[in-house]
């Protein structure tokens, strides 16, 4: 798979951040101070993060990429999960490092 952190958007950077460190949108929200309504658009770039400091990440894991990826697609964790036949909550697990994701990249890639 290719490096896609030099393309991150300020969207996709500010939901890795958040993904590394545990938090939830509204969290995050909190500790920026706007709304989980905001920061939730912030995050999928419907809307500019004025005020609230972009986070620098470094190299992104291959389940960091795979969501990515499923999220420029246009794919929900659902509708990937049926393409793999796996759950929801499975792909979610994948997508957070907590399961391998190699049939993730399969049913992204086929």
């Amino acid at each position: 798979m290719a490096d896609i952190t030099s393309s991150l958007t300020s969207g996709e950077l500010l939901l890795v951040a958040r993904k590394r460190i545990g938090l939830s949108q509204s969290e995050m929200a909190s500790f920026h101070g706007t709304t989980r309504t905001k920061y939730g658009k912030m995050e999928r770039d419907q809307m500019e993060p004025n005020g609230v400091k972009l986070p620098t990440i470094g190299s992104l894991a291959t389940h960091e990429e795979a969501m990515i990826l499923r999220r420029r697609a246009g794919h929900t964790q659902k509708e990937i999960a049926g393409e793999i036949g796996l759950s929801r909550h499975w792909v979610s697990k994948m997508e957070t490092g907590q399961a391998p994701c190699e049939r993730l990249l399969g049913g992204m890639n086929g």
